[in-house]
């Protein structure tokens, strides 16, 4: 399960990546923000979707229904499944998880200070939010929900509270919830961390517009930014009235809105395309797992054998697997290696993917005539002579005749 985990966080982070860097170089100065706010949460959309996404072919149809070839490969067995490359699998997997944990934490502490400041507030209900004074000074002005959390001095500030009303009216808390979600997912992807901080300077670009087109003076407005530069608490979690480059919100509201060109616009498609179709790290590979109850030690061994040798066995198998013809006519084609357990008795058990051909039906048809062919049960392997449990894979590839 966690090496599925870690296998998708890298397929959707790549993905992260190609797309924020589309979106950076197409509409990160666009000055219609709700449609870069679209954009950005497509982003998060796509690469939860597109990993799912199946491999597509791009062979000719002509050439896929030649017919589809099949090969079976050396097995490989080992009397001590723990010898596998799990250990690494593991190794990745617990300091994924464990960064998981950390970045949730963080976000944890981040989330009960602003609780904790809210709860202590005193609340005033006005039209479309709850305003919250606090009776802390160095509270600086923050959105969270619906609540516009301020200080005792700042309560009267109507232009605060207007640019603050924005992030309400707009419902920007959403989008910093579901970046901290993937946040924690995507710790170790920095593109994930730019992202997150396009969106709330976005946030911000939105809100500064809100409030100008409400009437108020553009020259008193960015006055009051510049004053407030100086305030120390800027909330990670939360819409504060500081956030963002001073600098590019200035900027920004000195353009002049307009349409984006339509060029931008298509210059995602191609971007998309490519995040669509980039080379993925399949979901289903995962290490042999080692048999429970098992006892190894050192000593003079013996690989299991299946009755006939190699030869018999890949023949026995090659008779019963079969190319489904669905994905012969797209033109799939893979290597499926599949792993299974030689129990002491010459049963086999615990059969699994190794590593994914990229396609489903691949993969459970090599399962399914391995299981088929081999009938008859293996000469188990030993260690000092005493027959024990193994770990054995076979690959089959699955390839388009030309």
């Amino acid at each position: 399960m966690m090496q599925y985990l870690v296998n998708y966080s890298l397929n959707a982070g790549l993905i992260i990546m190609i797309l924020w860097a589309g979106y950076q170089f197409a509409l990160s100065r666009n000055t219609n923000f709700k449609t870069s706010r679209a954009a950005l949460l497509s982003i998060y959309l796509l690469a939860a979707l597109l990993p799912f996404m199946p491999i597509i072919s791009f062979i000719p149809s002509e050439i896929a229904l030649v017919g589809g070839n099949v090969e079976v490969g050396k097995f490989e067995a080992s009397n001590n499944p723990t010898v596998s490359g799990i250990q690494f699998n593991r190794i990745i997997g617990l300091i994924y998880a464990a960064g998981c944990l950390v970045v949730t934490f963080f976000l944890f502490i981040g989330w009960y200070k602003i609780i904790r400041i809210i709860k202590n507030a005193n609340k005033e209900e006005r039209i479309g939010y709850t305003l919250a004074i606090s009776p802390l000074s160095s509270t600086a002005p923050f959105n969270c929900w619906r609540y516009i959390v301020v200080n005792e001095k700042d309560a009267d500030n109507e232009t605060i509270l207007a640019h603050e009303s924005k992030h309400v009216f707009y419902g920007h808390t959403f989008d910093l919830i579901l970046g901290q979600f993937v946040l924690v997912l995507q710790w170790w992807n920095p593109a994930a961390w730019l992202m997150f901080r396009s969106l709330r300077t976005l946030h911000e670009y939105q809100a500064d517009e809100g409030v100008l087109t409400e009437g108020y003076s553009r020259c008193d407005y960015e006055l009051l930014m510049l004053n407030r530069a100086i305030e120390k608490q800027n909330f990670f979690l939360a819409n504060t009235f500081s956030s963002g480059s001073l600098n590019a919100r200035i900027t920004m509201m000195g353009k002049r809105r307009k349409q984006s060109s339509k060029l931008s616009y298509l210059v995602l498609i191609p971007v998309i395309l490519l995040a669509a179709l980039f080379p993925k790290i399949p979901f289903a590979q995962t290490p042999i797992e080692p048999t429970q109850n098992l006892v190894f030690v050192e000593g003079s061994e013996t690989m299991p054998e299946y009755p006939g040798g190699e030869k018999a066995m890949m023949s026995a198998i090659l008779w019963e697997v079969k190319y489904p013809h669905e994905l012969l006519e797209k033109g799939a084609s893979g290597v499926a290696r599949i792993g299974f357990t030689v129990n002491t008795d010459g049963s086999m058990s615990d059969f699994k993917v190794v590593k994914t051909s990229g396609f489903d039906e691949l993969d459970s048809e090599a399962i399914r005539a391995i299981q088929s062919s081999l009938k008859e049960s293996w000469i188990s392997g030993t260690v000092d002579g005493k027959a024990v449990a193994s770990a054995v894979s076979i690959p089959v590839t699955f390839y388009i005749a030309q």
